[in-house]
C-alpha cells in the first residue's frame, strides 16, 4: 500500500464543539500538534505536579481534501499514529467510531465513504480529561498521520509479519507470514515475490504463484534462506530492505517494504540474555514520550535525536514508560541500535488516575495489545513486550492476577511469539524480601493480606511468572539474590532503578548471572511528575509526596536534561558501565559545604560544571568530585596539585580551597597517566552563541532543525548564572516550533516568543516549510549584541 502523509492543513478548533456551531475560532495547523503545550500554566491545573501544571481541553480537527479519481475503486484508510485521547473520527457525515486509548496506534478504513468529484470533510476529535495520566500527556493528533491507498487485491503493513526464526553468521532464515485481502468477487491468480535487499542490492528472494480467495484474505508464508548475512544487534544495527510484490491482471503492482533486522533473541537463568549467541548486558532507560518544548509532539526528527542522545550518553536498551512509543521512535532505535521494552499499559481495572485507561480497559485492553504488537513487531530493536506497571492487581494477594496475566502474555504470543513476554514492575511476595521492602512503591506495604496466607500469596506469584518469559522488578536490587534463591529457573531485569544507586545496581547486575540489566528511573528528563527528583539542604519537617508543588514543572530525575544535555550522573553512568575511559570532574557550590543533601532518593549529587564564584568564595573550602576508572585522582588549581584521592565506587571526592583560574582533576592508573578533565573561571557574558546541529534541513514540512543558545563570555565559554531573558525572531523558508530550557522548576510557559535562559542555556527547534530556501533566526537580549544564524531548507527526500 501507499502511504501518503495526511499531516498539514487542517483546521482546529479548542473547546467541545457541537456539530451545530460554525462560529468557533479556528486555527490553521500542521501536524503532528499538541493544544496543551503552549496554554498557561497554573498552580490551579487539574493535573496538578503531575502534568507539570498544564491545564486539559478539547480540540477538534477538520480538514477538508481532494482525492484523484484513479483512487475511486482502492481501498483506502486512515492511519493514526496516535491521539490523546478519546478519539472520535467523522468523515462525511459518517461516524467512525471511538478510541478511547491515548497511545495505541489505529486506522479506520474509508472505503465507501470517500467522493471523488468534490472535496471530502473529515473531523477528528479529542478531549483529555485530566487526570488522566500520571505524566504529561497533551492533547491532540500529537503523532504523524497518514492515508494509506491499496490496489483491489492489498497487503495491509499491518497483515505482515517477519520473523528470522534462523539467525547465525554462516546463514539465517528469513520468514515473511502475510494476509493477501482480494477485495473482488471472484478468485484473483498473482504473482507475489518476497525481497530482501541489502544497500541496493538484493540478498534474496523467492516468487510464488497464488489463487486469491475472493472477497477475504489469504495466508501464505515465505521463508528466505539467507547465506552470511550481517546481524542486527546494539553494537551493529544492520537493516535489511524487505518488501512483498503483488502481480495481478488487472491492477498496477502492489508492494509493502519496510527495514528488518536479522537477529536472535535468546534468555535464561544460567546465561542472562543473548543476542545472535553473545551474551548481552542492558544498560537502559526509562522514557516518557513527550519531547520537552514541543510537548508530546512526535517529529520524527525528534524521537531520532532523543534516541541518538541516549546511544551516545552509553544506553543500549529503552524502556517506553508506560506506554507504546511513536512508530518513529523504533525506527530510530532500529537504526541506532537499541533493545526497546515496548510497554502497552500502566493500569488495568484499577486506577491510578479519576479519567485514567482503567474506565475502558475491560473493554478495550485485547483491542489495544492488537494494534501496539501488530504495528511493532516487524521492528527488530523490540526484544519484549510488558503488558504493564505496577499493577494492583498483579500483587501476589490478588487472586485475579494469575488470570490477566495470562490473558494477556497468550493475546500477545498470538499475535507475535518471537519476543519475549514480561510485566514491568512486579511485586515479589513481602515474605520473600530480605528486608520487608518489595520494590515497586515507596515504604513498605502491609505485612500480609488478612486474606490469604504467606504460602496461598507465593503460589499466586509463582503462577503469575510461569507465564513470563523474564521476570521485571522495580527498585529491588537489594532482593536480586533472594529472587534467585526462591525461583531459580527464572531470568530477572530491573525495570526501574533509582540513579542515586546506580553503583548498587550495577554491582547486583554484576554478581547476578541471572539479572540481564537494569533501566535506570529516567534516561531522559520529561515533563510533569513535576520534582519527583529534586533535592534540598534543609532536611525536611514532613513528607508532602514525590512530586514537588507549584511550579516546578519536570521531573528532574533524569540522565539526560529536556533538551537533551547531559547531566553529572549520566557521566558517571557511562563510566562504570565501562563506555568511557576518561574523567568528569564536577564541583558543588562553597555555600554548601559540610552541608548535608536531602532528596527524593531519584536525586543526583548537588553538583556542576562550574568554576566561577565571587570573590567573596576565594580561599573558602568546597567540594569537588570526579568520576573515573582508575585508582588514584589529582586534583589540581592553576598547576598546583591541592588534593590526591583515591577513588571509592569511581567516585573520587575531595574538599579544596576556591581560587579562580583553571580546577583540572587527572586520573592514573599504577602510577601512569590516562586522562583529564578541567573547568575555567568564566569572565562575564558579552554575547550570545547560536549553535545549529545542522545547517540544512529538508523542505518536507516535517524536518526540524535545532538551534542552541549559548550566554558566552569574551573566549566564547558557557556562562552561568547570569540568566537573560532571549527573545527570538524567525523568518524565511520555516517556522519557530518550540523554545525552551533545562529549567525544571520555573513559572514560564511554553510560548514562542521569549524564555529565560538556564544555567546560561536555551534552545529552539525550527520546523521546516514545504519550499526550498534559507530560515533566519535572530535571537536577543537586553545589554548583549543580537546573534543570528541561518538554516538551509533543501530538496525533500523522496521515498
Amino acid at each position: 500500500m501507499k502511504e501518503i502523509s495526511f499531516n498539514f492543513d487542517w483546521k482546529r478548533t479548542l473547546g467541545k464543539k457541537m456539530p451545530w456551531e460554525t462560529d468557533r475560532q479556528e486555527t490553521t495547523i500542521d501536524l503532528p500538534d499538541d493544544f496543551i503545550i503552549h496554554k498557561k500554566r497554573s498552580p490551579q491545573a487539574v493535573g496538578g505536579a503531575r502534568v507539570g501544571y498544564l491545564s486539559d481541553d478539547f480540540g477538534t480537527y477538520e480538514k477538508e481534501f481532494m482525492l484523484p479519481r484513479e483512487w475511486e475503486k482502492k481501498p483506502i484508510f486512515l492511519n493514526l499514529d496516535g491521539a490523546y485521547m478519546n478519539t472520535e473520527i467523522t468523515v462525511n457525515d459518517h461516524y467512525l467510531g471511538h478510541h478511547p486509548y491515548g497511545y495505541t496506534p489505529y486506522w479506520r478504513e474509508l472505503t465507501g465513504l470517500l467522493f471523488f468529484d468534490r472535496k471530502n470533510k473529515i473531523s477528528i476529535s479529542t478531549q483529555g480529561h485530566q487526570p488522566s495520566s500520571r505524566w504529561y500527556s497533551g492533547g491532540g493528533i500529537y503523532r504523524e498521520a497518514t492515508l494509506l491507498v491499496g490496489e483491489e487485491c492489498y497487503l495491509a503493513p499491518w497483515d505482515l509479519y517477519i520473523t528470522t526464526p534462523a539467525a547465525e553468521k554462516e546463514e539465517a532464515k528469513v520468514r515473511g507470514e502475510m494476509w493477501i485481502t482480494n477485495t473482488n468477487q471472484e478468485n484473483i491468480p498473482a504473482k507475489v515475490r518476497f525481497e530482501l535487499r541489502k544497500e541496493g542490492k538484493e540478498a534474496a528472494s523467492m516468487e510464488r504463484f497464488l489463487e486469491l480467495k475472493g472477497q477475504g484474505k489469504t495466508h501464505e508464508i515465505f521463508e528466505l534462506p539467507l547465506k552470511n548475512p550481517l546481524l542486527w544487534d546494539a553494537d551493529h544495527p544492520e537493516l535489511y530492505d524487505a518488501s512483498v510484490r503483488i502481480e495481478t491482471p488487472h491492477q498496477n503492482c502492489e508492494t509493502v517494504s519496510l527495514k528488518i533486522g536479522i537477529r536472535k533473541i535468546q534468555v535464561d537463568a544460567e546465561e542472562g540474555l543473548k543476542v545472535n549467541g553473545r551474551k548481552v548486558t542492558l544498560h537502559g532507560g526509562c522514557i516518557h514520550h513527550d519531547n520537552g518544548m514541543l510537548g508530546a509532539k512526535a517529529f520524527p526528527k525528534a524521537e531520532e535525536r532523543k534516541v541518538r542522545k541516549l546511544k551516545e550518553a552509553g544506553f543500549n536498551a529503552i524502556r517506553t514508560a508506560h506506554n507504546p512509543p511513536s512508530k518513529a521512535l523504533l525506527d530510530a532505535c532500529d537504526r541506532y541500535g537499541m533493545y526497546v521494552i515496548d510497554e502497552i499499559f500502566d493500569c488495568w481495572r484499577i486506577g491510578k488516575n479519576q479519567n485514567d485507561y482503567h474506565l475502558w480497559f475491560e473493554d478495550w485492553w485485547k483491542r489495544d495489545i492488537e494494534a501496539t504488537v501488530l504495528r511493532d513487531r516487524n521492528h527488530p530493536s523490540v526484544y519484549c513486550w510488558s503488558f504493564g506497571n505496577e499493577i494492583p492487581e498483579a500483587r501476589s494477594f490478588h487472586a485475579e492476577g494469575e488470570y490477566w496475566v495470562k490473558c494477556q502474555a497468550d493475546a500477545i504470543r498470538s499475535l507475535d511469539a518471537s519476543r519475549l513476554v514480561t510485566l514491568g514492575g512486579m511485586f515479589l511476595p513481602k515474605h520473600l524480601t530480605w528486608d520487608g521492602f518489595p520494590g515497586g512503591v515507596r515504604g513498605p506495604l502491609p505485612v500480609l493480606s488478612p486474606y490469604i496466607s504467606e504460602e496461598e500469596e507465593e503460589t499466586h506469584f509463582r503462577q503469575m511468572i510461569e507465564n513470563l518469559d523474564i521476570v521485571s522488578l522495580n527498585y529491588s536490587y537489594r532482593n536480586y539474590g533472594q529472587f534467585g534463591k526462591y525461583f531459580p529457573g527464572k531470568a530477572l531485569q530491573g525495570t526501574e532503578t533509582e540513579g542515586i544507586d546506580t553503583w548498587e545496581n550495577r554491582e547486583a547486575v554484576r554478581k547476578h548471572s541471572f539479572v540481564v540489566g537494569d533501566f535506570v528511573w529516567t534516561a531522559h528528563d520529561n515533563l510533569g511528575e513535576a520534582g519527583a527528583g529534586r533535592s534540598y539542604r534543609e532536611e525536611p519537617k514532613e513528607q508532602k509526596g514525590l512530586m514537588g508543588g507549584w511550579p516546578w514543572l519536570t521531573s528532574c530525575q533524569a540522565d539526560l536534561a529536556l533538551d537533551g544535555e547531559r547531566l553529572p550522573r549520566s557521566y558517571y553512568r557511562k563510566v562504570i558501565w565501562g563506555l568511557d575511559k576518561g574523567i568528569y570532574v564536577f564541583t558543588t557550590h562553597p555555600q554548601f559545604t559540610g552541608k548535608p543533601l536531602y532528596g527524593t532518593g531519584f536525586h543526583w549529587h548537588d553538583v556542576r560544571k562550574v568554576w566561577t564564584f565571587s570573590e567573596q568564595d576565594v580561599g573558602k573550602p568546597m567540594e569537588v568530585e570526579a568520576y573515573a576508572d582508575c585508582d588514584e585522582v589529582l586534583f589540581e588549581i592553576n598547576g598546583k596539585t591541592v588534593a590526591a584521592v583515591t577513588p571509592k565506587e569511581m567516585i573520587a571526592k575531595a574538599v579544596i580551597p576556591y581560587e579562580p583560574g583553571v580546577l583540572c582533576a587527572k586520573a592514573y592508573r599504577n602510577g601512569r597517566f590516562e586522562a583529564e578533565d578541567t573547568i575555567e573561571t568564566t569572565g562575564k557574558a558579552t554575547q550570545i552563541l547560536l549553535v545549529p546541529e545542522s545547517d540544512k534541513i529538508r523542505g518536507d514540512g516535517m524536518d526540524l532543525g535545532y538551534v542552541e543558545i549559548f550566554l558566552a563570555d569574551d573566549k566564547g565559554r558557557r556562562v552561568f548564572g547570569e540568566e537573560r531573558e532571549i527573545q527570538v525572531q524567525v523568518s524565511g523558508a520555516g517556522t519557530l516550533e518550540g523554545l525552551g530550557s533545562n529549567n525544571p522548576c520555573t513559572e514560564e510557559d511554553f510560548t514562542l516568543e521569549r524564555r529565560k535562559t538556564f544555567e546560561g542555556k536555551a534552545i529552539l527547534a525550527i520546523r521546516a516549510g514545504r519550499q526550498q530556501g534559507t530560515v533566519k533566526i535572530t535571537v536577543e537580549a537586553e545589554g548583549l549584541p543580537d546573534a543570528a544564524c541561518q538554516i538551509l531548507v533543501g530538496e525533500r527526500k523522496e521515498g
